[in-house]
């Protein structure tokens, strides 16, 4: 029985579909995203078949309906293409949203068990430092206003950063025409940002009680710079008083003091140290800049 031979229109109908079939799916594997590949599938079978049905009916009659068939066929698959798409982009979408939103409340989970530590370990340090009811408490409210004031500064900040400045301005509010601050604009990261509010809050208080701002014609100079280069640069920091009473050491260690010599972040460059100058208190640290910008460690409360 004779075989019969294929009409050669079909063979090249078939051998331009499947070069069509295969640069798509090309693409489709290198360029599209996984989210749309669903919609590129749909748009691929819809482009071949359009394009069968194309060659079919302009062979077969004049090339008026073909392209009218062409035409009908790629609008019908761009149309189903799109449907196909925006529904695998919603699903996308509301996924990633949740993933998110889980991660979201992660985090901030995470940092109110660290604030609430951080509250615990305070309120704990000062009641348990000799003085009475009354003093502890205002002292106690002084401190938390503190926290809350950088916690504040970190939100409007997204929670990264806040600047050096910033926080002590806050801190120095009502002594502002008394203190002189000087230095680069330096963003901290949440826990060194705590910390050095902290401090600020401490010397502060000291200062308005027994230091410079306890006398008339005493004054703060806060000063700050980065030195080095080369990836190795550091934060210095000075606090300078002059014009108060004459300083001494304290008899105690209160929590104060604890906090001023615990340093902003791991491998200081000089831990922080109390001078206690013929002319009043200094304070002064040196730590590396990149620990204050670059993932610090959790902050953390010396017991």
């Amino acid at each position: 029985m004779p075989r019969q031979r294929s009409d050669p229109k079909d063979i090249e109908t078939s051998a331009v579909s499947n070069v069509l079939r295969e640069n798509l799916q090309v693409c489709r594997d290198k360029v599209v995203s996984p989210v749309f590949r669903p919609a590129w599938v749909v748009l691929l079978m819809g482009l071949i078949a359009s394009f069968t049905a194309w060659c079919s009916v302009a062979g077969s009659l004049d090339y008026g309906p073909g392209w009218l068939v062409l035409f009908a066929g790629i609008s019908c698959t761009v149309l189903l293409a799109g449907l196909v798409a925006s529904s695998s982009l919603r699903r996308a979408l509301s996924m990633e949203a949740r993933q998110q939103q889980a991660s979201l409340t992660a985090e901030l989970t995470h940092r109110i068990k660290n604030n609430l530590a951080v509250v615990q370990s305070i309120a704990r340090r000062t009641l348990k430092d000799e003085r009475s009811v009354g003093e502890a408490r205002e002292i106690l409210i002084g401190r938390l206003r503190t926290l809350d004031n950088v916690q504040t500064s970190l939100i409007e900040n997204s929670w990264e950063w806040v600047l050096l400045r910033d926080l002590a301005v806050n801190e120095l509010q009502p002594f502002l025409t008394r203190v002189s601050m000087s230095g680069p604009p330096v963003r901290l990261k949440a826990s060194p940002a705590q910390l050095f509010a902290l401090a600020v809050h401490e010397l502060a208080t000291n200062a308005s009680k027994f230091g410079a701002l306890s006398a008339p014609n005493g004054h703060v100079e806060m000063r700050w710079s980065i030195d080095g280069g080369d990836g190795r640069e550091s934060l210095s920091f000075d606090w300078k008083e002059t014009g108060g009473p004459e300083v001494s050491p304290p008899m105690t260690k209160g929590f104060g003091r604890t906090i001023l010599h615990q340093s902003l972040v791991p491998g200081a460059i000089r831990q922080p140290e109390l001078l206690y100058e013929a002319d009043g208190l200094r304070y002064v640290f040196e730590v590396p800049l990149a620990a204050l910008c670059d993932k610090p460690a959790e902050l953390k409360v010396t017991p």
